[in-house]
């Protein structure tokens, strides 16, 4: 049994799910309107992955948990997702990146990868969820600044963020970007 992922959800409040490996598999299934009896259903062209599907699905869950449990940090309902998955003896938990392993890759250096143990500086302010990224030595630069912009003119931002915008400083005449936000949709 493959994972489905939710499609939409018809005007007959029936809901349509696709195959969670959609580019190499057409299936689908409609349902009633409390997804309690299949209406239709096509068959997967695949051998079922019920490993990667568990995976798959904890990690759904997981960033539902972010998405509504704002008093949590992300770390840690990562890491408490991570082990679960290890403690039911999931031994591909391996193949996923760990938090810390996000690698930032600066551009115009031969693409490079710098492990910053530190890149995420916040994940909430108050009760408003936002996420932000910046290089850990940013703050000592930071203190030292006089002035501080922001650029929120982006057109294109993640879904589930309501804006993207950057934070610029400045020390004397010259401004330097350092810190990269995501602020949260009204309804996340």
């Amino acid at each position: 049994m493959d994972t489905n992922l939710h499609l939409r959800t018809n005007k007959d409040k029936s809901s349509m799910w696709r195959c969670s490996k959609k580019s190499t598999c057409q299936a689908m299934i409609k349902l009633n309107f409390n997804n309690t009896t299949i209406l239709k259903a096509t068959d997967h062209s695949h051998e079922g992955d019920l490993t990667n599907n568990e995976i798959l699905i904890n990690l759904n869950d997981c960033e539902d948990q972010v998405k509504y449990n704002l008093a949590a940090s992300v770390p840690s309902l990562y890491f408490d997702t991570i082990g679960r998955m290890e403690e039911r003896g999931l031994h591909l938990v391996a193949n996923i990146p760990r938090f810390q392993s996000v690698n930032y890759i600066e551009k115009g250096t031969n693409h490079w990868a710098f492990n910053f143990q530190d890149i995420l500086l916040a994940d909430r302010i108050g009760d408003q969820r936002i996420l932000v990224f910046a290089h850990h030595n940013t703050r000592e630069i930071v203190a030292n600044s006089n002035k501080f912009f922001c650029d929120g003119t982006f057109k294109t931002c993640v879904k589930k963020f309501h804006q993207l915008f950057t934070i610029h400083y400045g020390i004397s005449y010259e401004h330097y970007s350092h810190y990269l936000c995501f602020a949260a949709r009204q309804n996340s």
